[in-house]
């Protein structure tokens, strides 16, 4: 950005060879020639890395296995091995430890038993449960010897199963009685609907208890990911063969570059009935006769108490008998101004303001990620929209192939996973540079605050320039007529939507590394780049900025924001780099120095701004 007047003529700009800056936004055009390594690889969502991800079948197979395995070592059948892994949290080292070390202790707590009762030959047995008499063929009896019937047994297991995974250790209905209840028993009297229930059970045993594995949270996905390295510490961000993007550590949505632990209190704030209470303290006062508590809701200063009808001072709360014209009348207050003035407030109304600053900065941030948050959901709209709507037509329209579209859709997954990661970051900023009641910031945690907005502003500002292109810049092609002038502007934007996609991959990816490394390590990085600057080229670089509007953040204002700024004054490129307007068929903003195309609007595309005759 740039805070020169808007009257300046661009040829002096245009004209001067200025060195070039790491940190400094130049015009769109130039843009696209961002040489960083980061910029060739793929979508920043398609970068995996320190997991796998497995289906249900791949995880059945292991479960299969890790029971084989255990069953031929200790000499069982297969469903009783899953039950003593089951039992030991599928910890196949400890299990192997205690069951050498004493197999009759391990086989007495899971409720083996080698040796069979002996069987009664009669030809009828009478049911332990509902004492009814049946064929001795069609009971059925766990190792232990206690028969009943198909019915009972069916109720029995079936209601196991309903109450949840603790039926994975059902024991004999007797109650005097632990033995297991075996696997054959279970085949032969439960329906398919619990079967399946029950391998579901073990299988999310399996999962549930090993930390290197964790569930996919989205619903009916049945995929798990699996971490490479074990335990896993940090944020670990997982994208699931369904789609879905979550934490490995946390299991809440994918939020690098913030750790877990501010998510969970961003999350917790966000909820929490405190915030009720700050509002409250904020935002109303008690009645000095009978202490309720009473908002303001119009403009004068004279309040009468809804309850007790006594009158004072919204701002002093004093009698109201006691003011007059010279003590401000109905719209100021002399002896509130003086009071203040002189510290004399009293605590609580300390209390209120601190309470209100808190609110006020809270909100500003709360703002911004729920916007970032409703931005993301809209685009993966437009994202299925395109997919199931648009793609032909543009295809049609534009004469190019549907293959040959991907580079659009890859312009919706990038402002997706951009706003996901914009949007934490502001659950960042407001933990991170929160400040303690009474106590001056010093000038690191200053630098760093300062460093860090340049950052964010700097990877937003081209969000919002890839996101209006994507959005409303194709909608064009979405209505005009196959022509030679349209298939020459096609061509035009497909090169500055690919630019636009790798530079904002570029500037988040280098803000991502950037919070994962540190701030101390990046602004060293930032010196060590610009040697000149003799250490001080991070604290000028972060300085060098002035306030602008998030322009999906809320509506557009010219009012100072102290947390939101962007740099001072754009990189100049050389001469020979900087086509003209009639050369470039565009118009350069002077705010925000988008190139607009339509070179009959008198408006910016991008920022709104008045254009600029030169």
């Amino acid at each position: 950005m740039t805070d020169s007047e808007p009257g300046e003529s661009d040829s002096q700009a245009n004209s001067m060879e200025y060195e070039d800056e790491e940190f400094s936004y130049g015009s769109e055009a130039a843009d696209f020639d961002f040489d960083d390594d980061a910029g060739s690889a793929g979508l920043l969502s398609d970068r995996k890395g320190g997991y796998t991800t497995l289906d249900n079948t791949t995880l059945q197979n292991r479960v299969d296995a890790a029971a084989g395995r255990i069953a031929e070592l200790c000499c069982m059948p297969i469903g009783e091995a899953a039950r003593l892994l089951h039992a030991f949290k599928w910890d196949t080292t400890r299990l192997q430890d205690e069951w050498f070390s004493d197999p009759d202790k391990v086989k007495e707590r899971v409720g083996i038993r080698e040796t069979p009762a002996p069987r009664q030959d009669d030809a009828e047995g009478q049911c332990g449960i509902c004492f009814e008499t049946f064929p001795a063929t069609s009971m059925h009896a766990a190792a232990c010897g206690h028969r009943y019937c198909k019915d009972c047994w069916t109720g029995y297991v079936h209601t196991a199963v309903e109450s949840g995974p603790k039926c994975l250790d059902l024991r004999c209905p007797d109650p005097e009685c632990s033995v297991l209840v075996p696997d054959a028993i279970l085949d032969a009297v439960a329906d398919d609907s619990h079967k399946a229930r029950w391998r579901k059970f073990l299988l999310e045993s399996f999962v549930e208890m090993q930390s290197g594995l964790t569930w996919c949270p989205a619903p009916d996905c049945g995929r798990a990911a699996e971490a490479m390295s074990v335990p896993v510490t940090a944020a670990l961000d997982v994208i699931c063969d369904c789609g879905s993007k979550y934490c490995f550590k946390c299991k809440q949505e994918a939020h690098r570059p913030v750790d877990c632990s501010t998510v969970n209190l961003w999350i917790i704030r966000d909820s929490k009935e405190s915030e009720n209470m700050t509002w409250i303290l904020a935002n109303t006062k008690n009645c000095p006769n009978c202490k309720r508590h009473i908002e303001k809701n119009q403009g004068c200063m004279h309040m009468t108490c809804s309850q007790c009808r006594h009158e004072f001072c919204w701002l002093c709360l004093g009698d109201w008998r006691k003011h007059n014209e010279n003590t401000g009348g109905y719209y100021g207050c002399n002896m509130y101004q003086k009071a203040r003035q002189n510290g004399e407030l009293d605590e609580r109304e300390m209390q209120r303001e601190q309470a209100k600053q808190s609110l006020e900065r809270y909100m500003h941030y709360w703002q911004r990620w729920a916007e970032n948050d409703r931005a993301k959901a809209k685009a993966l709209t437009h994202l299925i929209k395109f997919r199931e709507r648009q793609q032909e037509p543009l295809s049609e329209i534009t004469a190019t192939p549907s293959s040959q579209l991907k580079f659009v859709e890859d312009a919706w997954k990038q402002v997706i996973d951009c706003r996901r990661i914009l949007k934490w970051t502001y659950a960042e900023g407001y933990y991170k540079f929160t400040k303690e009641d009474g106590k001056k910031e010093d000038l690191a945690a200053e630098q760093h605050e300062r460093f860090f907005v340049f950052n964010q502003g700097q990877a937003e500002h081209y969000l919002e320039r890839l996101h209006h292109k994507v959005e409303k810049d194709l909608q064009v092609f979405l209505t005009v007529e196959h022509s030679e002038t349209a298939v020459e502007e096609w061509a035009v934007f497909r090169e500055q939507l690919i630019g636009l996609t790798d530079v904002t991959r570029s500037h988040f990816t280098k803000l991502v590394n950037e919070m994962e490394k540190g701030l101390d390590l990046a602004l060293q990085s930032y010196d060590t780049v610009n040697p000149k600057t003799g250490g001080r080229g991070a604290d000028e670089a972060s300085t060098s900025a002035k306030p602008t509007r998030d322009a999906r953040a809320g509506p557009r204002s010219d009012a100072y924001d102290p947390y939101r700024m962007t740099m001072k004054h754009p990189r100049p490129r050389p001469a020979r780099n900087m086509p003209s307007q009639d050369e470039a068929h565009a118009w350069m903003c002077q705010l925000c120095t988008y190139a607009n195309t339509r070179m009959s609007s008198q408006q910016c595309q991008m920022c709104g701004t008045a254009r600029t005759q030169t």
